[in-house]
């Protein structure tokens, strides 16, 4: 029999199998992780959850969280470090999947979280090629510098590997550069973005595919999404630097080398770059003021369907006062 109203479901979700945790008073089960299995979840914790949260679990989640949402169902997906600082503040040391499930359904009932949207097909497909590339590039850099280490003898079998890689690196950017322009919504916001000076289609990508929420919400969310936004750390008499802590570490990385190329290649960010320095800050914390600066301005270009001179700060209206 399913819970009655306002209940609360936690769902750990494996490869396999699922552990469900209803609150404040249910029981906790699991289903296999398949289409069967989710179609006996939904019987069984009805059709007017108050929220149901999982954790995010690379792609064995994305099914069930398809299921989800197409039954109307408010369902959030988490971060696991998110769900670990949970269990700290709960203070459970124990762990099972079944124990997992209910720490969700707590989270779920004490913090109410925001439903996830489901991603598009496109942009599910543009994030797998996105990861796909920048682990082809991992590799051919670990090849690349073995080969400097190894006897010329075994050079040849090192340059066929490299080589392939290179060919399988360019098979990624095409199938990404096809992705984004057969879906509208991705290559109207790809576009926008690469109206900036210094943003190219590897940039281009990453930030599509690992950053969903652009154009949709707030300046300072999306720089705390993208891990650019730096953290207080003070106590008591004592004030330390302040420094960038969580958020998505590839899309930090992509920032970062983002700025690089627009503090070189457009103006307005230069000037502003270069404002920084004089004010006596470090480069890297100039870099990543201006990577925090940009994408603030993506954000906004997007939301509003602007192109970086169609801006006020692309138009140079907001040029920092020369020395």
């Amino acid at each position: 029999m399913p819970p009655g109203p306002n209940h609360f479901v936690g769902i750990d979700v494996g490869k396999r199998e699922l552990a469900v945790a209803v609150r404040p008073a249910g029981p906790v089960f699991t289903v296999t992780n398949t289409a069967q299995g989710h179609a006996h979840l939904l019987r069984r914790i009805g059709p007017d959850p108050a929220c149901i949260v999982l954790e995010a679990t690379g792609r064995y989640h994305r099914p069930l969280h398809t299921t989800l949402i197409t039954a109307g169902l408010p369902v959030t997906v988490i971060n696991p470090s998110r769900l670990h600082g949970f269990r700290l503040s709960e203070g459970v040391q124990a762990k099972t999947d079944g124990l997992d499930a209910e720490i969700l359904a707590r989270f779920a009932e004490q913090k109410r979280p925001a439903p996830t949207p489901l991603p598009s097909p496109a942009r599910v497909e543009l994030g797998d090629w996105v990861r796909t590339r920048d682990f082809l590039v991992t590799q051919r850099e670990a090849f690349t510098n073995r080969r400097a280490e190894m006897p010329p003898a075994l050079w040849p079998g090192h340059d066929r590997v490299i080589a392939l890689l290179a060919e399988q690196i360019a098979e990624s950017d095409q199938q990404i550069a096809g992705i984004i322009a057969s879906d509208p919504e991705l290559a109207r916001q790809a576009s926008l973005v690469q109206s900036l000076k210094g943003v190219g289609a590897v940039t281009t990508a990453i930030l599509l595919a690992l950053l969903p929420e652009l154009g949709q919400v707030s300046g300072k969310a999306i720089a705390s999404l993208a891990g650019v936004a730096p953290r207080d750390d003070q106590s008591g008499t004592r004030s330390g630097k302040k420094r960038l802590r969580g958020g998505r570490a590839r899309l930090r990385q992509a920032l970062y080398m983002m700025a690089l190329s627009t503090t070189r290649w457009e103006p307005v960010i230069k000037a502003h770059y270069e404002h920084l320095q004089r004010r006596g800050k470090p480069k890297k914390v100039a870099l990543m003021a201006c990577a925090r600066r940009v994408l603030g301005i993506l954000n906004a270009m997007i939301r509003e369907g602007l192109t970086w001179h169609a801006t006020k700060v692309g138009q140079g209206q907001f040029l920092p006062t020369p020395p």
